[in-house]
């Protein structure tokens, strides 16, 4: 496993096959980014500009490293998807501990048809 300073990691993961970079790719994700992520929702507000960029050079690091594709989404765009996904299970859940702190639902209906026959 290619687990030492950068240097070597390229040095030494250079003759893995595609097979093992998609594995050590789905293990940073699962793993490190998934530590990373843990309760981003909770303290994601509380960070600085200067520690986003410090998480943003992290993840560019792994870029570097080959363990994570230059195309996948960034720190901000992880954080974004997770804060979404919480509030669509507090929507969704309505036994959720904070489902009843959210405002009523409105439901507005329009009847266009109404409109035009009182013209006629």
């Amino acid at each position: 496993m290619c687990v030492t300073s950068s240097a070597d990691v390229r040095s030494r993961c250079t003759e893995a096959s595609s097979k093992s970079w998609d594995e050590l790719r789905t293990i940073y994700k699962s793993v490190v980014l998934a530590k990373l992520l843990y309760a981003v929702p909770a303290w994601w507000g509380f960070t600085t500009a200067d520690d986003k960029r410090r998480l943003e050079a992290f993840v560019r690091r792994g870029v570097r490293l080959n363990l994570y594709l230059q195309h996948e989404p960034t720190i901000t765009q992880l954080v974004g998807q997770h804060e979404d996904s919480l509030f669509q299970a507090i929507l969704d859940d309505e036994s959720h501990v904070i489902h009843h702190l959210l405002l009523p639902s409105l439901s507005n209906t329009y009847n266009l048809d109404q409109d035009a026959t009182k013209d006629n």
